[in-house]
């Protein structure tokens, strides 16, 4: 509507869909204060790094692509799920899905899982501008409705709150810890059938000649980065469950 001749915000649900799971989606008075002492104690993290680092923002995480293309970076280690005619990407190696469960999730005991196993279970959802776009391709891809509980565009915060119950979700990237940040053990298991694998690899501006440091760098991803080893990364032969309690072993 209009006030005069600008713009008047009409009340709807638009910016209501999302502000906390009612009590209709199964959240308990219990897992409502587990959810905000974890979301506090992950706001208090972000806060300390953004306050240690400045330079450190998502938009200029996002703005990769502008930033070789204004020749304020010369090489970028990035995924391919944002490609573009004048960006020359290599890859490196291939990141396939997987799903992080918490360790006392119902399919935390199974060597693998199918996104039909997934749908009656509650996922957070990895919401970033391009993540988000490829993790809701898989269910559409299989068929299967997501039933979202919550979002974060950290994946550490998706990964607490894994650990802690909230929900399953999927990653890509295999940190060597099997713990979230606040000490709950997140179990990673193999998802079933054939889904499209991110890839790891180097970006550069097309048609520009690499200096001696840069071609230095990129010959060394080349050398020490593939399918089988990552920098940082667990190996891709990890996968839980090795030990993985249920509750009734927990005295």
């Amino acid at each position: 509507g209009t006030l005069e001749d600008r713009p008047r915000y009409n009340k709807s649900r638009c910016f209501e869909t999302f502000p906390f799971p009612a009590a209709d989606t199964g959240l308990t008075p219990e897992l409502t204060a587990k959810i905000r002492k974890l979301a506090e104690q992950i706001d208090a993290h972000r806060k300390r790094q953004l306050a240690a680092h400045a330079d450190v923002t998502l938009t200029g995480l996002y703005n990769v692509l502008e930033k070789l293309r204004s020749g304020e970076l010369d090489i970028a280690l990035t995924y391919d799920l944002v490609t573009s005619p004048d960006i020359d990407f290599q890859p490196l190696a291939k990141l396939p899905p997987y799903v992080m469960v918490g360790e006392y999730h119902p399919l935390a005991s199974l060597p693998a899982v199918s996104m039909q196993d997934l749908e009656a279970y509650p996922v957070v959802l990895l919401d970033t501008p391009w993540s988000r776009d490829y993790f809701l391709s898989l269910f559409i891809q299989a068929g299967t409705t997501p039933n979202i509980i919550m979002r974060s565009t950290n994946l550490e915060t998706v990964r607490a709150m894994v650990g802690n119950g909230i929900g399953y979700s999927f990653a890509n990237a295999r940190p060597k810890s099997n713990l979230s940040q606040d000490g709950k053990r997140v179990i990673r298991l193999r998802l079933a059938g054939s889904h499209r694998a991110m890839q790891l690899g180097y970006a550069t501006a097309s048609n520009t000649q690499l200096s001696r440091v840069v071609s230095a760098f990129a010959e060394r991803c080349r050398m020490f980065v593939s399918d089988q080893y990552i920098p940082g990364m667990a190996p891709p032969s990890f996968f839980d469950p090795h030990a993985v309690r249920v509750m009734s072993d927990v005295s």
